[in-house]
């Protein structure tokens, strides 16, 4: 895996975590270019109404998150932006949000709604979680230009969260899921699948390296449930890679299950065929992070 993520990534003379630094800030010089172009227009198509139903509803804590946010990448939302917050974090604006300005906001409650499921109030966390996707949608109808810039672009705390989130796709709380796994990935934008690819083939091979027994255990860790594989599908672009990814699992599962039978050999030798059979493994993962798919 980790021979496949430097090919991938650039190759083994630069370390991974300071490739995908580089990429992540690539990525993020970019998009601030296209970002500002579309705060310059601001509502292109015209301020809608459903904005000001949209303003009613956003909890307090995304508009302090916001303002965090705002201040850590050097943009005075805080003073910029005219809003109350009373002790039951009801928000009162005193003006109507710039395309920038809800920006930080939709930011900000995506925060809000990931602290609430990892606070273990699920419930909060879902309604955040739509009326983001409700702020989202009414952004990118009112300016072409923001849409655009989301779908190709994404600010560094956006990939690295998608990087966690690939990491988290073979969890029992994921693979249990599958429906709404493939509805969270069509809404992430290219490079934040990139990074969820990123983050799936780097838990893949800490599976692997955590796995010191027969190599068997490691297909069944990583493929061996229609579960997993199908969380992992939803993660391919690319529906011929995937079955690739998944025929070479099959065979890898029953070449060991050969070794295991017919071993007769000395301990060494049997150790030395399984290294290889890890390694197969290791390549087999790996097509998870062919980029250019």
């Amino acid at each position: 895996v980790q021979s496949a993520v430097d090919d991938a990534l650039g190759g083994a003379d630069i370390p991974f975590n300071q490739r995908v630094a580089d990429m992540i800030k690539t990525r993020s010089n970019l998009g601030k270019t296209a970002y500002d172009k579309a705060f310059a227009k601001n509502f292109e198509n015209g301020h809608s109404m459903v904005f000001d139903e949209l303003a009613a509803r956003i909890p307090g804590e995304a508009v302090r998150n916001a303002q965090k946010i705002a201040k850590a990448e050097g943009r005075a939302l805080g003073e910029q932006l005219v809003a109350s917050i009373d002790d039951a974090g009801n928000v009162t604006f005193a003006r109507a949000p710039s395309i920038r300005e809800w920006h930080y906001i939709q930011r900000g409650l995506r925060s809000a709604a990931d602290s609430a499921y990892r606070s273990g109030v699920g419930e909060v966390g879902t309604a955040y979680k739509s009326l983001h996707k409700e702020l989202l949608g009414a952004m990118d109808e009112a300016s072409p230009l923001y849409k655009s810039a989301r779908a190709q672009y994404s600010s560094q705390s956006d990939m690295l969260d998608a990087i966690q989130r690939g990491r988290e796709i073979l969890l029992p709380t994921t693979t249990k899921n599958v429906d709404a796994l493939g509805d969270e990935l069509a809404g992430l934008s290219k490079a934040e699948k990139e990074m969820v690819r990123i983050g799936l083939a780097r838990q893949m091979q800490d599976m692997i390296e955590a796995t010191p027994d027969a190599a068997g255990d490691m297909v069944k860790k990583i493929f061996g449930t229609q579960a997993k594989r199908s969380a992992i599908r939803a993660v391919f672009d690319d529906s011929q890679k995937f079955r690739a990814f998944e025929a070479k699992m099959g065979a890898i599962a029953k070449e060991v299950k050969s070794f295991q039978f017919v071993r007769t050999g000395s301990r060494t030798s049997f150790v030395d065929a399984e290294k290889q059979n890890a390694g197969i493994l290791a390549d087999a993962a790996g097509t998870v992070m062919d980029l250019g798919t």
